[in-house]
C-alpha cells in the first residue's frame, strides 16, 4: 500500500520571518529552523552566508548595495523569503 503524509502548514506565528523588510542592514530571522542561511542577489551570486543556531537570529546586510534579495534556508521546505534592501 502506498501512504502519503501531508504535513500541516506553520501557524502565522511559527512562520519564518524577516525584520525589517524593506532594512537599511540589520535583519532579524525569525522561527528560522537551526541551518545554513544564504542571502542571494538578483544576478544569482550568494553575498552573505550565515548559521542560524537560535529562534531569533541577527544578520549585517548594511554593505550590500541597495536592491531585491533572496533569504534561503537549506531546510526539506526550501525556505525562500524575499528581502528589499533600501
Amino acid at each position: 500500500p502506498l501512504l502519503v503524509g501531508v504535513e500541516s502548514p506553520p501557524s502565522f506565528e511559527e512562520r519564518p520571518l524577516l525584520a525589517p523588510d524593506p532594512t537599511t542592514g540589520v535583519v532579524a530571522l525569525l522561527n528560522f529552523p537551526k541551518g545554513a542561511v544564504c542571502v542571494i542577489d538578483p544576478r544569482g551570486a550568494i553575498v552573505h552566508r550565515a548559521v542560524v543556531e537560535r529562534e531569533r537570529e541577527v544578520i549585517d546586510l548594511t554593505a550590500l548595495p541597495a536592491g531585491i534579495y533572496v533569504v534561503r534556508h537549506e531546510t526539506r521546505r526550501g525556505i525562500s523569503l524575499p528581502l528589499v534592501k533600501l
